[in-house]
Order: structure tokens, then sequence, then C-alpha cells
């Protein structure tokens, strides 16, 4: 197996987010587009937990094309109980990037999923969470630190490449203006930009050196 295409896409994700931590960022390193992936992270032990429900795990990962993400609420006590769950914007906003929940929701069995529509989109972007809460009736959150989870959505996503579609481009002085093409190779085809500036060139091919102001307009 390449160590930079694993054949698990449940192993790709744990992959990217191993080297992202190890290089103390986000970068893209792995693309695993169109593979609908949840990763359910394990539940660390909280010293406050709530004695009547809570949340099975903290950390939710699932990939935009996932379509939605499944969030198991934990009920303790054999009665049922009703709380409200609530989802609140973090880095990722409704309705952009996830779609709001608001919700009572009754708990009658041990465990009771609900799904949080996630939007699939083909822009590039760095992966959001969004948070996940427990209320009562009042919309006060639940006591606890089991009351509220994080969702993270990882954008499947790339930006592609962009270069000069030609590398030497020959425009006479009364043409007053130069059309120079941009290529975009690879990555999605949602809208991304880049940024482009002039600079005072070397002498090529025998031609006089362009003089910025006099010969062009700087673009910066």
């Amino acid at each position: 197996m390449d160590a930079l295409n694993p054949e698990n896409p449940l192993e790709r994700i744990v992959y990217r987010k191993q080297v992202a931590n190890a290089t103390q960022s986000r970068a893209e390193f792995v693309k695993i587009k169109n593979t609908p992936v949840q990763v359910d992270h394990e539940k660390t032990k909280v010293d406050n937990p709530n004695p009547d429900c809570c949340f099975k795990t903290l950390r939710y990962s699932v990939t935009e094309s996932s379509g939605s993400v499944s969030v198991t609420i934990q009920k303790h006590s054999s009665q049922p109980m009703s709380v409200r769950v609530k989802t609140t914007d973090g880095t990722a906003i409704a309705p952009g990037d996830y779609e709001t929940f608001s919700e009572m929701v009754e708990l009658k069995e041990p465990e009771t999923v609900i799904k949080i529509k996630v939007i699939d989109d083909a822009i590039w972007e760095p992966d959001k969470e969004f948070t996940v809460q427990l209320l009562d009736a009042e919309d006060n959150q639940l006591p606890g630190d089991d009351t509220e989870c994080v969702v993270v959505i990882l954008d499947e996503d790339r930006p592609g490449n962009i270069g000069f579609k030609e590398r030497f481009i020959s425009v006479r002085r009364k043409d007053l203006v130069a059309f120079i093409n941009l290529e975009r190779m690879d990555g999605s085809d949602g809208e991304i930009s880049c940024k482009i500036n002039t600079t005072t060139g070397s002498n090529v091919g025998g031609n006089k050196e362009a003089i910025e102001n006099s010969d062009f307009i700087k673009i910066d």
C-alpha cells in the first residue's frame, strides 16, 4: 500500500489528521473526494458527566460528500425524557456548510441517533466545524462536560493548480493591452482566485527590457 494513498477511506482520514497534527497545519495532504465517511472519535473521560443523558462521543469527523452526520445521544435512566438538540455555528456556518438543527427529541431508548445535513459543494475551503448541544425546554445547556460535541466537516475538494498558458507573449505597443491566459489544472470546478503581479523582467531574445510606468502599468 502506498503510504500517501491508503486503501481504506478511514485510514485516509486518520492519515491526513496525523500528518496535519505532525506539521501543525491543516494542509490538504490526501484527497478523498466522493468518499462518504464518518468517524466517531473515541470518547475521553470527562470530569463532570451528566447523570441523565449525554453524547456518545464528543467529536465527530465527516466528509463533505457524506451528506449528513449521525450524532448519538445516550440516556442513562430507564424513564423516557425529552431534550432539545441544537446546533451552533463555529467555523462552519449554516446554511452554507450545514443545515441548522433545533428540535425537541424524545429519548425512549438507551441510544437515540439524529442526523444533521452537511452541504456538499465544489468549492475548496479548509475543514470546518460546528457544535451540537443538549438543552432543556428553556434553551439552557444541560449541565455536564458531555452535553456538547463538535462536528468537523472534512473538505474533499482541491483548489487545483493555476499557471500561465504561455510562457512568452508578444504584444505590440499600439495594442495598449496585453491579454494573458491562465490555465487551471486538476482540482474542483468551484470558484477559486489567485494573486497576479508584474515586475520588470530580464532581457529576453535581444528585446529591450520593459520599464515600469514607461512601458507597462504595474499590477499588484
